[in-house]
């Protein structure tokens, strides 16, 4: 799995057999793991783009890109 942080969006991708399950997959690591580790990290009302390629050999690429603004931590005083 890949993570950038470019734009106003978050770009996941993975590579593997079942495209869904990938999207499930990256989805639940956004949700689960990436906002609750990075507080200023915050989920813009945008719509999610989720995109699958799969290839001949029955390998799939998706990608996920999530709206995303990033929030100044508070300052420490």
């Amino acid at each position: 799995m890949a993570i950038d942080s470019s734009g106003d969006y978050l770009n996941m991708s993975a590579r593997g057999n079942n495209p869904r399950q990938l999207l499930d997959e990256l989805i639940a690591t956004f949700l689960g793991k990436l906002q609750r580790h990075r507080p200023n990290l915050v989920r813009d009302d945008g719509l999610m783009i989720e995109t699958m390629i799969q290839n001949a050999d029955k390998k799939s690429q998706v990608a996920l890109q999530v709206p995303i603004t990033l929030k100044s931590s508070p300052s420490n005083r």
